[in-house]
């Protein structure tokens, strides 16, 4: 599927790659470290290498793609061997954000850290991780200077905040970049749009009565034009007859 979607997209393109499921790490041999993975639902623990996704796979996915953008969301354990941490450092103006989506750009946010297990609930129905993502676009909280647009850093801030609030500090979500390009994915509010829409139907209301009182205009003076003739002839006023005397 990874590889089909690196064929189907367009460089104007924009990718969300969801993941939410198990994640394992495994120590690497004699010169040590670790390396996670993600267990797809005919994975096998026992048999990484073979039933599943090594978590530097997402980076040559990455570098493969012509999308514009990527935004990878891995709700698993150990999901942060997946990612270089780096932020955009900057205040997210408009003209910054404007000029950062005409960029490309690669950005991960993970569940926990390289040595952390995530937290779920029954009565959240899926992880916290899962539920702030959530929360975060579909009810536009993420949107930290309610300006309309989410992006990416404001979503890997949001969700951070809202796990260590919810699991207590058992896993803190991370944020960060496949790679060094600087661009923004970016989410638009549906409130936006609307708004957007709204304003653009004005516009063409505006235009089309705009065009119809120039329309009248012109059959006015066209009109004016008729009934008028361009040479109007003289008046000329009878002469007085004089009187016969009888």
């Amino acid at each position: 599927e990874l590889h089909s979607l690196v064929k189907s997209v367009g460089e104007n393109d924009r990718v969300v790659f969801y993941f939410a499921g198990h994640g394992e790490t495994e120590t690497l041999g004699l010169e040590g470290g670790d390396m996670g993975f993600l267990i797809p639902a005919d994975g096998d623990a026992e048999d990484l290498y073979l039933t599943a996704i090594p978590m530097d796979e997402l980076k040559r996915i990455s570098d493969w793609s012509k999308a514009k953008h990527m935004l990878f969301l891995v709700d698993a354990c150990y999901g942060g061997l997946s990612l270089q941490t780096r932020g955009l450092g900057k205040e997210q103006t408009p003209e910054y954000l404007k000029k950062m989506t005409n960029q490309k750009g690669r950005q991960v946010i993970t569940a926990g850290g390289k040595d952390e297990e995530v937290m779920e609930k029954a009565e959240w129905g899926h992880s916290a991780f899962t539920k702030n993502l959530i929360s975060g676009l579909e009810d536009d909280l993420a949107d930290a200077n309610d300006d309309g647009i989410i992006s990416g850093e404001e979503l890997g801030t949001y969700i951070r905040n809202g796990v260590a609030i919810d699991t207590e500090g058992q896993h803190t979500p991370q944020k960060g970049r496949l790679g060094s390009d600087p661009g923004e994915f970016v989410f638009i509010s549906q409130t936006l749009e609307t708004q957007v829409g709204d304003n653009e139907s004005q516009n063409s209301q505006l235009a089309s009565v705009e065009s119809e009182l120039a329309e009248i205009k012109k059959m006015l003076l066209q009109s004016q034009n008729q009934t008028l003739p361009q040479n109007p002839a003289p008046i000329i006023k009878p002469s007085k007859t004089p009187k016969m005397k009888t």
